[in-house]
């Protein structure tokens, strides 16, 4: 998924979607906020200014003790 936020104020998600249940990923966009749709599932990671997303404060990777 990638987000892409226009001069115009704008907010564009790029997402991967299984259309037809065939496990075959195709690449859609859509204009957030959308009538009908909401956030389904949040981000374990916080935005970073460089590198690789962190993950957020509280936050354990799964293969922690």
């Amino acid at each position: 998924m990638a987000r892409h936020d226009w001069a115009d104020g704008r907010v564009i998600y790029k997402v991967a979607v299984d259309l037809d249940g065939s496990t075959s990923t195709v690449s859609r966009f859509y204009p957030w906020p959308q009538q009908g749709l909401r956030r389904a599932h949040g981000s374990g990671s916080e935005p970073s200014a460089s590198g690789p997303p962190t993950l957020a404060a509280g936050r354990r990777s799964v293969d922690s003790a």
